[in-house]
């Protein structure tokens, strides 16, 4: 016996408009398939996407530190310095303050693509900030990282250090 599915307006015996149970299947099956495909290049370009945006982040933010370091003489403890501080000598905001992230709902600026927190770093006269990357753990290898020089960028000297 042949089990079909009956469209509206149709009769079940030698109906040319039913689909075999087995139809059905097939396409589900298929779809599927196609589905299965289709996922991995999508989370591949998402990834891809955030990792450039937080390069293009990590860059503006690296510029506004380095003018950060020109005007007050430090380098900033965290992002947001950048867009709002009472240090002496600061004539910022030194990013755009432009940007509410969709996810946290924060500030487009004191997040990475992501959406987690910048890590600032200081040892000798070398800064470095950080993304920890797609994993979000700090120290892996998809850790993204901006190191800036105190001494090449016009820094006052090695007295200078950045607030943590």
């Amino acid at each position: 016996m042949k089990h079909a599915i009956a469209l509206p307006g149709g009769s079940r015996s030698g109906d040319r408009r039913a689909f075999p149970i087995l139809e059905l299947v097939v396409v589900l099956a298929l779809m599927s398939l196609m589905t299965g495909a289709i996922a991995p290049s999508v989370s591949t370009m998402l990834k891809s996407k955030a990792r450039k945006a937080t390069l293009a982040q990590l860059e503006s933010l690296g510029v506004g530190s380095v003018e950060y370091l020109r005007d007050t003489g430090g380098m900033p403890g965290d992002a947001g310095v950048l867009v709002a501080d009472t240090a002496s000598g600061w004539l910022g905001p030194y990013v755009s303050t432009a940007g509410t992230d969709t996810i946290s709902g924060g500030s487009s600026v004191l997040i990475d693509a992501w959406s987690r927190p910048w890590q600032f770093a200081a040892a000798g006269d070398v800064r470095t900030l950080t993304s920890a990357g797609v994993n979000g753990a700090f120290g892996g290898t998809d850790d993204l990282a901006l190191q800036i020089d105190m001494t090449a960028c016009g820094a006052p000297g090695p007295t200078s250090a950045w607030a943590t």
